[in-house]
């Protein structure tokens, strides 16, 4: 293992995983090993020449009867020695040319004195001319020499040689070295460690946020596990949601309401948050909590949350918050929890016996509930019920007219408040226990804020009715104070996603996904909070959205003469995308390439790469597509790798697939690490491109970069 480990291209145990998977694949016996017929697919898929001295052994025994299979490990060992050299040929179509431009010969004896090398000085040249790394003022390059050498003895033994104690860079250790993490198109630094201003009120950040985190499966019918919320927690996520009702034996339970999918105790959730809260981001965790529970089981659920996270849980002082309170920072809550939950505050404090009464005398009126956003929300769909997504015969149900005895619908009994469960349309004035523990409470987003700690709910179809009734601006200008929690409508019974750029385009911070969905908009939820700002889970949000200052009003795509405007004031650029080749791809047959830019209307742009021509894991393209950028810091690039099998078949499944931030984006020859369709890190998977930026943009990022030094020690 130590004499092929040197020559392959991945390490022995990565090799050995794909020929396992990949003998799943063709259907062979572990213990027999391949026949011939498969083992002439088997050269195929992983792109090794027949000719290979090793090859034509095997072709003679099989030919002479001395075997009739070949074993797994014999396979394996032909991937890392004799196939190094084809795997090599494939990345040096795309690589080799840079490696030629800058390396060097004439070192060592007359034996080696032909072979091209890159030293360490050279490897600074085309980190700084080719990759736009930054690594030096006023001309010192004692530091940009001194951190390329650290670069080349990062790859040990495999790919450098020393020669008169100098460090140089083979052709086989450029070509690792472009395919190594510290070269990503994304910024590593943002990726490893907070970089963002974290003393903000918290409205001022997105925040990553789950849906129905208990769900394993879809909404109506499945399991409900703790390990998801152990899942989403090691993911970042930093606001999960716990949806409570009455248990049987006085104890809460969490379960998704009149459906039939299971339930969990109220206590272990709680106890999971507090155990794996702070284990990938210390940064406050929010527990958003849809109470459907009778009075005696709230003030069990206070209990618990008291006892359970104890001093950790934030809280308000007795009284509760006013309008002049300012809601709290990531940096001022960390490690704490924040609990998240509808509250009604009374003029004066009640109590609980006396609230009880009042609501048994005074039942309340939900005809009287009918907002202008909601007529507003009428108009925008023609005047059509803003409940046109139930059944007709619930429809008439529901509306204010057909209300009556104090709001309660006819042919439904009352029953007494301690019995009665609270639902989201009843003013119920909290008892004491349950409000003291809750920190942010929700409030309707069109009535004024009764405090500064309020948070409005609105599904997907509401979140897109309130932009359209107030506009952008004052969308943006109500989050730079409140903050709004988006979630997926009722219709997402199979748990699919909304894409949440528009609603994070406005403002809004809380924008909740089905986490267990592993579709393309929550590929772009992981590419914005697991590579930006450390993993953290709360990322700034840009000056462009916490300010109106470049908003315009009509909704038309940009004239040429307003993209020079945008550009003008620094915004705007173009991008140059160059899909090179594959690398480690695994299984995927003649791979082709979707590539996406996400972001305001006017920078929505979706291409796609021919097939690939070789049927083997390192595929190459050689395409290039240029995207004209208006608001580059708000979009996202993303890449989706599909299989043509998989595809033919009407099976549009995504295989591989990756999304950045563009701000965070690194120009030069980059390495794309890919998550597989479960959204797990692929190890060694990825895509080799070159990223070229032109416009003032640009020139203004350069110019900060080259003022800040962001890269030392990092490329």
């Amino acid at each position: 293992q130590e004499a092929i480990g040197e020559l392959g291209h991945l390490p022995y145990e990565e090799i050995c995983r794909h020929v396992s998977s990949h003998f799943r694949t063709v259907g062979a016996d572990p213990e027999k090993g391949l026949t011939w017929d498969g083992f002439n697919s088997t050269l195929k898929h992983f792109g090794i020449s027949k000719t290979n001295r090793f090859v034509e052994t095997l072709a003679e025994d099989f030919a002479a009867g001395k075997r009739m299979h070949i074993s797994m490990a014999e396979v394996a060992q032909l991937c890392l020695g004799a196939g190094a050299h084809d795997r090599s040929r494939s990345q040096k179509e795309s690589l080799g040319v840079w490696f030629d431009k800058y390396a060097q010969t004439g070192f060592g004896g007359d034996d080696i004195s032909v072979q091209a090398f890159m030293t360490v000085e050279r490897l600074a040249v085309f980190m700084e001319i080719e990759q736009r790394d930054f690594y030096c003022e006023n001309g010192d390059r004692t530091l940009f020499h001194h951190t390329a050498t650290e670069i080349i003895r990062k790859l040990g033994q495999e790919g450098i040689q020393v020669i008169d104690d100098r460090y140089l860079l083979t052709e086989f250790g450029f070509f690792r070295l472009m395919c190594h993490l510290d070269n990503c198109i994304f910024c590593p630094a943002r990726q490893r460690q907070v970089t963002q201003d974290m003393t903000r009120p918290i409205s001022q950040y997105w925040i990553a946020t789950s849906h129905n985190t208990y769900l394993v499966g879809g909404q109506l019918v499945g399991q409900s596990s703790l390990e998801r919320y152990i899942d989403v927690l090691l993911s970042g996520c930093r606001c999960v949601e716990i949806d409570c009702w009455d248990g049987t034996d006085g104890e809460p339970k969490v379960t998704h309401g009149w459906t039939a999918t299971s339930w969990l105790s109220f206590s272990d959730v709680v106890r999971v948050c507090r155990d794996y809260g702070f284990r990938a981001s210390p940064y406050p965790l929010i527990i958003s909590l849809e109470v459907h529970c009778r009075l005696s089981q709230r003030i069990r659920m206070a209990n618990i949350l008291t006892d359970v996270l104890q001093d950790s849980m934030l809280t308000h002082p007795a009284g509760g918050p006013d309008l002049f309170t300012e809601i709290v920072s990531p940096a001022a809550a960390m490690y704490k929890f924040i609990v998240k939950s509808k509250l009604h505050f009374s003029a004066k404090r009640q109590s609980v016996r006396e609230r009880l009464s009042q609501q048994q005398n005074n039942p309340p009126d939900d005809g009287l509930l009918t907002s202008d956003l909601e007529h507003e929300m009428n108009k925008n769909n023609g005047g059509s019920s803003p409940f046109r997504w139930l059944p007709k015969r619930l429809q008439s149900s529901l509306a204010p007219g057909t209300r009556s005895n104090g709001g309660v619908s006819h042919g439904v009994s009352q029953r007494s408040s301690e019995d009665r469960p609270v639902s989201e349309s009843t003013p119920w004035s909290e008892n004491d226990e349950y409000a003291n523990v809750v920190y942010i409470a929700s409030q309707k987003i069109d009535q004024p804020m009764k405090h500064s700690c309020g948070c409005s709910s609105l599904a997907e179809s509401k979140g897109e009715a309130y932009i359209r009734a107030v506009g952008s601006n004052s969308s943006r200008a109500h989050h730079r104070q409140w903050v709004t929690r988006i979630y997926p409508g009722a219709a997402r019974v199979s748990s699919g996603n909304f894409d949440p750029m528009p609603f994070w385009l406005e403002g809004m911070q809380l924008v909740a996904l089905n986490y267990q969905c592993k579709d393309f908009n929550q590929l772009l939820n992981i590419g914005l909070f697991q590579n930006e700002n450390g993993s953290s889970g709360y990322i700034l949000k840009p000056t462009v959205v916490r300010s109106s200052k470049f908003h315009r009003e009509n909704d038309g795509p940009f004239t040429p003469m307003e993209w020079e405007d945008a550009a003008s004031e620094g915004m705007g650029c173009t991008m140059r995308i160059s899909i090179l080749s594959g690398c480690d791809l695994g299984d995927i047959r003649l791979p082709w390439i979707r590539v996406r830019v996400s972001g305001v209307k006017e920078d929505r742009h979706l291409v796609e790469t021919r097939r690939a021509d070789a049927d083997h894991m390192d595929p190459s393209w050689d395409e290039h597509f240029t995207f004209r950028l208006t608001q580059p810091r708000l979009a996202m690039l993303s890449f989706e790798v599909f299989d043509t099998r998989h595809f033919e078949l009407q099976n549009n499944v995504v295989e591989a697939a990756a999304a950045f931030p563009i701000d965070g984006i690194r120009e030069g020859v980059r390495w794309v690490p890919l998550l597989d369709a479960n959204h797990n890190r692929c190890k060694s998977s990825g895509l080799i491109v070159e990223v070229r930026f032109r416009g003032p943009w640009v020139d203004s990022r350069r110019r900060e970069q080259r003022g800040k030094c962001e890269n030392v020690g990092r490329w």
